[in-house]
């Protein structure tokens, strides 16, 4: 079973545990680390042969099921126009989207 720390850089002290860990366990997918920023930590710790790295993008309003794609931004960029496109989302999910981002 695997553990999950999530903004693990606001944390840093937990990564030498976590390496003594891995290190005694020699198994894979013991933890997974996420965060929203680069790692800009000082540590002695290298992490070599311990982390791979994924670069994670934001889903769109596409991909979240919040929009019908009938509208987007490149062709909007590149000059396309657009009838009137109404969203079948609440006002008050319209809202969520907007603050949560993507």
């Amino acid at each position: 079973m695997y553990r999950l720390f999530d903004e693990w850089q606001d944390a840093p002290k937990i990564w030498g545990a976590i390496r003594k860990s891995v290190d005694d366990r020699n198994e894979n997918g013991l933890y997974i680390l996420t965060g929203s920023s680069s790692i800009d930590i000082e540590t002695p710790h290298t992490g070599t042969a311990r982390i791979s790295t994924l670069r994670m993008y934001p889903m769109s309003l596409y991909e979240s099921g919040e929009s019908t794609g009938e509208v987007s931004l490149i062709d909007l960029f590149n000059g396309k126009s657009f009838e009137f496109v109404e969203s079948k989302l609440t006002m008050d999910e319209l809202i969520f989207a907007i603050c949560r981002g993507g």
